[in-house]
């Protein structure tokens, strides 16, 4: 039985440790196609010409406007009586921070239409 129990895990620990490293090369080879990734776009992005998507007006004002009808919606949503107390926590909670996520979109909008 002994003979056994010491072969199985001879066995398991060869096999943990070819996965292991299995896992450490995968991770490696992972990480440095995000770093290539990383340098190509930098080059991309060095090379573009114009206006950044980080400044484009319009798309921080559509979000902010998105972010309002999720908010409205989260509180249509609330019915006292048909939604427990945790869902209604839940939901005032989403609300609060889709409402500060829009003041910081609408923020960036402004000291953007400033700059220009």
């Amino acid at each position: 039985m002994s003979k056994w129990l010491v072969w199985t895990l001879l066995e398991l620990s060869t096999f943990l440790l070819l996965a292991n490293f299995t896992f450490l090369w995968l991770s490696h080879s992972l990480r440095k196609k995000n770093q290539e990734d990383k340098a190509d776009s930098q080059q991309q992005e060095g090379s573009a010409e114009g206006v950044g998507i980080d400044s484009d007006p319009k798309s921080y004002k559509g979000l902010a406007h998105y972010l309002d009808l999720q908010i409205n919606f989260a509180a249509a949503s609330i019915i006292p009586g048909k939604v427990n107390q945790h869902e209604i926590n839940r939901l005032k909670i989403w609300g609060l921070y889709l409402r500060q996520k829009g003041q910081f979109y609408l923020t960036k909008l402004v000291t953007i239409q400033n700059q220009f």
